[in-house]
Protein backbone atom coordinates (compact mmCIF):
# COMPACT_ATOMS: atom_id res chain seq x y z
CA UNK A 1 0.00 0.00 0.00
CA UNK A 2 1.80 3.56 -0.96
CA UNK A 3 2.37 5.55 1.90
CA UNK A 4 0.09 8.85 2.56
CA UNK A 5 1.68 12.10 1.60
CA UNK A 6 2.17 14.23 4.44
CA UNK A 7 0.24 17.22 5.01
CA UNK A 8 0.70 20.06 6.71
CA UNK A 9 -1.65 22.55 7.97
CA UNK A 10 -1.26 25.99 9.55
CA UNK A 11 -4.16 27.80 11.27
CA UNK A 12 -3.09 31.58 11.95
CA UNK A 13 -5.26 32.77 14.23
CA UNK A 14 -6.35 35.84 16.26
CA UNK A 15 -9.18 36.48 18.91
CA UNK A 16 -11.35 33.70 16.96
CA UNK A 17 -12.92 32.05 20.18
CA UNK A 18 -16.24 31.60 19.14
CA UNK A 19 -14.99 29.68 15.73
CA UNK A 20 -11.69 28.14 16.35
CA UNK A 21 -12.26 25.08 17.98
CA UNK A 22 -14.63 23.78 14.81
CA UNK A 23 -11.90 24.81 13.04
CA UNK A 24 -9.37 22.23 15.42
CA UNK A 25 -12.25 19.74 15.00
CA UNK A 26 -12.89 19.75 11.21
CA UNK A 27 -9.10 19.40 10.96
CA UNK A 28 -8.35 16.68 13.83
CA UNK A 29 -11.33 14.74 12.66
CA UNK A 30 -10.03 13.97 9.36
CA UNK A 31 -8.51 11.08 10.81
CA UNK A 32 -5.62 11.63 8.53
CA UNK A 33 -2.92 9.19 9.77
CA UNK A 34 0.25 11.58 8.26
CA UNK A 35 -1.07 15.24 9.27
CA UNK A 36 1.06 17.55 10.64
CA UNK A 37 -1.00 20.45 12.30
CA UNK A 38 0.47 23.78 13.74
CA UNK A 39 -1.26 26.34 15.29
CA UNK A 40 -0.10 30.07 15.64
CA UNK A 41 -2.13 32.44 17.43
CA UNK A 42 -1.17 36.24 18.14
CA UNK A 43 -1.71 36.22 21.31
CA UNK A 44 -5.44 36.30 21.65
CA UNK A 45 -7.61 37.92 24.53
CA UNK A 46 -10.51 35.77 24.03
CA UNK A 47 -10.82 32.29 25.18
CA UNK A 48 -8.85 30.55 22.10
CA UNK A 49 -6.31 29.92 24.90
CA UNK A 50 -8.05 27.67 26.77
CA UNK A 51 -9.17 25.91 23.60
CA UNK A 52 -6.00 25.28 22.36
CA UNK A 53 -4.70 23.80 25.62
CA UNK A 54 -7.72 21.66 25.43
CA UNK A 55 -6.40 20.10 22.31
CA UNK A 56 -3.11 20.97 23.65
CA UNK A 57 -2.00 16.57 22.48
CA UNK A 58 -3.50 16.25 19.53
CA UNK A 59 -1.75 19.34 17.63
CA UNK A 60 1.82 18.81 16.50
CA UNK A 61 2.72 22.01 17.60
CA UNK A 62 1.32 25.65 18.97
CA UNK A 63 2.13 28.70 20.27
CA UNK A 64 0.06 31.62 21.37
CA UNK A 65 2.61 35.27 21.25
CA UNK A 66 2.14 38.80 19.94
CA UNK A 67 3.13 38.51 16.10
CA UNK A 68 3.24 41.10 12.99
CA UNK A 69 0.08 39.67 11.28
CA UNK A 70 -1.61 37.04 9.36
CA UNK A 71 1.41 36.58 6.90
CA UNK A 72 4.07 36.35 9.66
CA UNK A 73 2.08 34.21 11.63
CA UNK A 74 1.89 31.44 8.54
CA UNK A 75 5.76 32.42 7.50
CA UNK A 76 6.43 31.10 11.59
CA UNK A 77 4.61 27.79 10.78
CA UNK A 78 6.12 27.35 7.91
CA UNK A 79 9.39 27.65 9.52
CA UNK A 80 8.47 24.38 11.48
CA UNK A 81 6.60 22.73 8.77
CA UNK A 82 8.09 19.23 7.55
CA UNK A 83 5.47 17.88 4.90
CA UNK A 84 4.82 17.34 1.58
CA UNK A 85 1.44 19.16 0.69
CA UNK A 86 0.64 22.25 2.46
CA UNK A 87 -2.28 24.68 3.11
CA UNK A 88 -3.53 27.14 6.04
CA UNK A 89 -6.80 27.16 7.31
CA UNK A 90 -7.61 30.37 9.12
CA UNK A 91 -9.26 30.11 11.91
CA UNK A 92 -12.88 30.82 11.07
CA UNK A 93 -12.97 28.40 8.33
CA UNK A 94 -13.25 24.26 8.43
CA UNK A 95 -12.72 21.45 6.22
CA UNK A 96 -15.14 19.28 5.01
CA UNK A 97 -15.06 15.70 6.10
CA UNK A 98 -12.74 13.34 4.01
CA UNK A 99 -11.00 16.52 2.60
CA UNK A 100 -7.33 15.72 3.02
CA UNK A 101 -8.14 11.86 1.67
CA UNK A 102 -8.74 13.28 -1.34
CA UNK A 103 -6.13 15.65 -1.75
CA UNK A 104 -4.07 13.03 -0.62
CA UNK A 105 -5.41 10.40 -3.46
CA UNK A 106 -5.65 13.39 -6.24
CA UNK A 107 -1.80 14.20 -5.84
CA UNK A 108 -0.63 10.23 -5.74
CA UNK A 109 -2.50 9.31 -8.86
CA UNK A 110 -1.95 12.54 -10.89
CA UNK A 111 1.92 14.24 -9.59
CA UNK A 112 -0.24 17.59 -9.88
CA UNK A 113 1.58 20.16 -7.67
CA UNK A 114 -1.85 22.46 -7.45
CA UNK A 115 -4.78 20.14 -5.90
CA UNK A 116 -7.85 22.50 -5.40
CA UNK A 117 -11.26 22.04 -4.91
CA UNK A 118 -14.83 23.85 -4.01
CA UNK A 119 -15.53 25.79 -1.85
CA UNK A 120 -18.61 26.80 0.15
CA UNK A 121 -19.02 30.01 1.29
CA UNK A 122 -21.38 30.87 4.20
CA UNK A 123 -22.49 34.67 4.34
CA UNK A 124 -23.42 34.69 7.83
CA UNK A 125 -24.55 38.38 7.77
CA UNK A 126 -26.87 37.32 4.98
CA UNK A 127 -27.62 34.13 5.59
CA UNK A 128 -26.69 32.75 2.28
CA UNK A 129 -24.73 29.49 1.01
CA UNK A 130 -22.87 29.21 -2.33
CA UNK A 131 -19.65 27.24 -4.19
CA UNK A 132 -16.88 28.77 -5.60
CA UNK A 133 -15.49 26.23 -8.61
CA UNK A 134 -12.37 26.81 -9.83
CA UNK A 135 -11.83 27.01 -13.50
CA UNK A 136 -9.22 25.52 -15.73
CA UNK A 137 -7.90 27.97 -18.57
CA UNK A 138 -5.94 27.13 -21.12
CA UNK A 139 -3.11 29.02 -20.87
CA UNK A 140 -0.66 30.57 -17.99
CA UNK A 141 -1.34 33.90 -18.81
CA UNK A 142 -5.16 33.37 -18.41
CA UNK A 143 -5.46 31.57 -15.13
CA UNK A 144 -3.09 34.05 -13.61
CA UNK A 145 -5.03 36.92 -14.75
CA UNK A 146 -8.00 35.71 -13.91
CA UNK A 147 -6.97 33.56 -10.65
CA UNK A 148 -10.06 32.36 -8.79
CA UNK A 149 -7.75 29.95 -6.11
CA UNK A 150 -10.06 30.00 -3.04
CA UNK A 151 -7.09 29.43 -0.21
CA UNK A 152 -8.86 27.32 2.11
CA UNK A 153 -8.99 24.43 -0.79
CA UNK A 154 -5.79 25.28 -2.56
CA UNK A 155 -3.36 22.82 -1.67
CA UNK A 156 0.64 23.46 -2.73
CA UNK A 157 4.21 21.50 -2.69
CA UNK A 158 5.54 22.88 0.92
CA UNK A 159 8.89 22.85 -1.45
CA UNK A 160 7.02 25.62 -3.94
CA UNK A 161 6.57 27.90 -1.38
CA UNK A 162 9.92 27.76 0.38
CA UNK A 163 11.51 28.24 -3.07
CA UNK A 164 9.46 31.37 -3.92
CA UNK A 165 9.56 33.19 -0.73
CA UNK A 166 6.75 32.15 1.55
CA UNK A 167 4.15 34.49 2.65
CA UNK A 168 5.22 38.08 1.89
CA UNK A 169 4.41 40.01 5.15
CA UNK A 170 3.14 43.64 3.39
CA UNK A 171 0.69 42.00 2.03
CA UNK A 172 -2.19 41.05 4.23
CA UNK A 173 -5.35 40.45 2.38
CA UNK A 174 -3.14 38.97 -0.98
CA UNK A 175 -0.40 37.06 0.10
CA UNK A 176 -2.33 34.10 -0.78
CA UNK A 177 -2.79 34.91 -4.19
CA UNK A 178 1.09 36.17 -4.50
CA UNK A 179 2.00 32.68 -3.86
CA UNK A 180 0.28 30.99 -6.39
CA UNK A 181 0.96 33.76 -9.06
CA UNK A 182 4.64 32.93 -8.17
CA UNK A 183 4.30 29.27 -7.93
CA UNK A 184 2.63 29.56 -11.71
CA UNK A 185 5.24 31.41 -12.97
CA UNK A 186 7.98 29.58 -11.87
CA UNK A 187 6.67 26.02 -12.40
CA UNK A 188 3.58 26.57 -15.34
CA UNK A 189 -0.18 26.23 -15.09
CA UNK A 190 0.06 22.33 -16.42
CA UNK A 191 0.39 21.03 -12.69
CA UNK A 192 -3.12 22.18 -11.52
CA UNK A 193 -5.70 19.35 -10.20
CA UNK A 194 -9.28 20.81 -9.93
CA UNK A 195 -11.49 18.16 -7.53
CA UNK A 196 -15.16 18.67 -8.62
CA UNK A 197 -16.19 18.03 -4.48
CA UNK A 198 -16.32 20.46 -1.94
CA UNK A 199 -12.70 20.60 0.39
CA UNK A 200 -13.56 23.20 2.77
CA UNK A 201 -16.13 25.77 4.02
CA UNK A 202 -15.38 29.63 4.07
CA UNK A 203 -17.01 32.32 6.30
CA UNK A 204 -17.70 35.87 5.94
CA UNK A 205 -18.69 37.43 9.19
CA UNK A 206 -18.49 40.97 10.76
CA UNK A 207 -15.01 40.64 11.73
CA UNK A 208 -13.82 38.82 9.16
CA UNK A 209 -11.27 40.27 6.51
CA UNK A 210 -13.32 39.65 3.76
CA UNK A 211 -16.78 40.88 5.35
CA UNK A 212 -14.81 44.60 6.45
CA UNK A 213 -11.99 45.09 4.43
CA UNK A 214 -13.12 43.64 0.67
CA UNK A 215 -11.40 47.47 -1.09
CA UNK A 216 -8.05 46.20 1.01
CA UNK A 217 -8.20 42.66 -0.93
CA UNK A 218 -8.56 44.01 -4.43
CA UNK A 219 -5.55 47.11 -3.23
CA UNK A 220 -3.09 43.70 -2.44
CA UNK A 221 -4.50 42.35 -6.02
CA UNK A 222 -3.76 45.43 -8.22
CA UNK A 223 -0.17 46.28 -6.05
CA UNK A 224 0.55 42.44 -7.30
CA UNK A 225 -0.21 42.78 -10.89
CA UNK A 226 1.42 46.82 -10.43
CA UNK A 227 4.59 45.04 -9.40
CA UNK A 228 4.18 42.04 -12.12
CA UNK A 229 4.58 44.33 -14.73
CA UNK A 230 7.39 46.54 -13.19
CA UNK A 231 9.43 43.89 -12.47
CA UNK A 232 10.11 42.74 -16.54
CA UNK A 233 9.73 46.89 -17.14
CA UNK A 234 6.35 46.91 -18.79
CA UNK A 235 5.76 50.51 -18.37
CA UNK A 236 2.48 50.54 -20.41
CA UNK A 237 0.69 47.80 -18.73
CA UNK A 238 1.83 49.11 -15.03
CA UNK A 239 0.35 52.51 -16.22
CA UNK A 240 -2.05 51.19 -16.82
CA UNK A 241 -2.83 49.57 -13.73
CA UNK A 242 -2.55 53.05 -12.26
CA UNK A 243 -5.36 54.26 -14.34
CA UNK A 244 -7.21 51.19 -12.89
CA UNK A 245 -6.71 51.80 -9.25
CA UNK A 246 -7.28 54.86 -7.32
CA UNK A 247 -3.61 55.23 -6.03
CA UNK A 248 -4.37 54.78 -2.26
CA UNK A 249 -4.99 51.39 -2.85
CA UNK A 250 -1.16 50.25 -4.10
CA UNK A 251 0.38 48.97 -1.38
CA UNK A 252 3.26 50.98 0.20
CA UNK A 253 7.09 49.56 0.46
CA UNK A 254 5.84 46.67 -1.31
CA UNK A 255 7.70 44.80 -4.12
CA UNK A 256 7.88 41.71 -5.43
CA UNK A 257 10.52 39.30 -5.13
CA UNK A 258 11.03 36.29 -7.84
CA UNK A 259 14.06 34.67 -6.82
CA UNK A 260 13.30 31.71 -9.66
CA UNK A 261 13.50 31.73 -13.18
CA UNK A 262 10.72 32.68 -15.40
CA UNK A 263 9.62 33.50 -18.89
CA UNK A 264 9.11 37.56 -18.91
CA UNK A 265 6.73 37.13 -22.59
CA UNK A 266 4.48 34.79 -20.37
CA UNK A 267 4.43 37.90 -17.68
CA UNK A 268 3.76 40.28 -20.66
CA UNK A 269 0.88 37.92 -21.49
CA UNK A 270 -0.45 37.90 -17.86
CA UNK A 271 -0.32 41.99 -17.57
CA UNK A 272 -1.78 41.99 -21.18
CA UNK A 273 -4.72 39.84 -20.24
CA UNK A 274 -4.92 41.13 -16.69
CA UNK A 275 -5.78 44.64 -17.81
CA UNK A 276 -8.04 43.58 -20.25
CA UNK A 277 -9.67 41.98 -18.19
CA UNK A 278 -11.04 45.27 -16.49
CA UNK A 279 -11.52 47.00 -19.64
CA UNK A 280 -14.05 43.65 -19.97
CA UNK A 281 -15.81 44.71 -16.80
CA UNK A 282 -15.38 48.45 -17.66
CA UNK A 283 -17.34 48.22 -21.04
CA UNK A 284 -20.48 47.27 -19.28
CA UNK A 285 -20.00 50.21 -16.40
CA UNK A 286 -21.96 53.18 -17.51
CA UNK A 287 -20.23 54.93 -15.15
CA UNK A 288 -16.65 54.86 -17.09
CA UNK A 289 -16.52 57.12 -19.74
CA UNK A 290 -15.89 56.35 -23.46
CA UNK A 291 -12.22 58.41 -23.46
CA UNK A 292 -11.32 56.21 -20.18
CA UNK A 293 -12.05 53.45 -22.17
CA UNK A 294 -10.04 54.24 -25.05
CA UNK A 295 -7.16 54.97 -23.42
CA UNK A 296 -7.68 51.63 -21.14
CA UNK A 297 -7.97 49.54 -24.26
CA UNK A 298 -5.77 52.10 -26.63
CA UNK A 299 -2.25 49.54 -27.81
CA UNK A 300 -3.73 45.92 -26.53
CA UNK A 301 -1.23 43.49 -27.67
CA UNK A 302 -4.06 40.77 -29.02
CA UNK A 303 -1.53 38.51 -29.72
CA UNK A 304 -1.44 37.82 -25.91
CA UNK A 305 -4.69 37.24 -25.56
CA UNK A 306 -6.98 34.19 -25.51
CA UNK A 307 -9.13 34.03 -29.71
CA UNK A 308 -12.42 34.85 -27.59
CA UNK A 309 -10.82 37.36 -25.76
CA UNK A 310 -9.87 39.12 -29.15
CA UNK A 311 -13.33 39.03 -30.85
CA UNK A 312 -14.58 40.49 -27.91
CA UNK A 313 -11.75 43.45 -28.17
CA UNK A 314 -12.61 44.34 -31.68
CA UNK A 315 -16.52 44.81 -30.52
CA UNK A 316 -15.15 47.12 -28.14
CA UNK A 317 -13.12 48.69 -30.28
CA UNK A 318 -16.33 49.05 -33.03
CA UNK A 319 -18.01 50.60 -30.05
CA UNK A 320 -14.97 53.52 -29.09
CA UNK A 321 -15.07 54.20 -32.87
CA UNK A 322 -18.61 54.78 -33.54
CA UNK A 323 -19.87 56.06 -29.71
CA UNK A 324 -19.13 59.52 -30.07
CA UNK A 325 -20.93 59.60 -33.45
CA UNK A 326 -24.36 57.45 -32.39
CA UNK A 327 -24.20 59.73 -29.40
CA UNK A 328 -24.42 62.98 -31.60
CA UNK A 329 -27.29 61.14 -33.83
CA UNK A 330 -29.33 60.59 -30.28
CA UNK A 331 -29.12 64.17 -29.09
CA UNK A 332 -30.72 65.72 -33.15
Amino acid sequence: MTQLPKISIITPSYNQGQFIEQTIQSVLNQNYPNLEYIVIDGGSSDNTLEILKKYDQQITYWVSEKDRGQSHAINKGLEKCTGEIFNWLNSDDYLEPGALHKIARTYLSSGGNFIIGTTKIHDLGKNTTSEIITNEFATLGKTISKINFWQPSAYMLLEDVKKVGQCTESLHYGMDTELYIKILLMKGHKGIRVIPDTISHYRIHDTSKTGSQLNKFHGDVFSIFHQLALAINDKKNANKIEKIIAKNQIVEKYKIQLPFTFDEKEVRSINENNVYNYLNIFYTDKNVSNEEMRDLAKHVDLSLLEPNDKMITHKISTRLKWFSFLRSIKTK
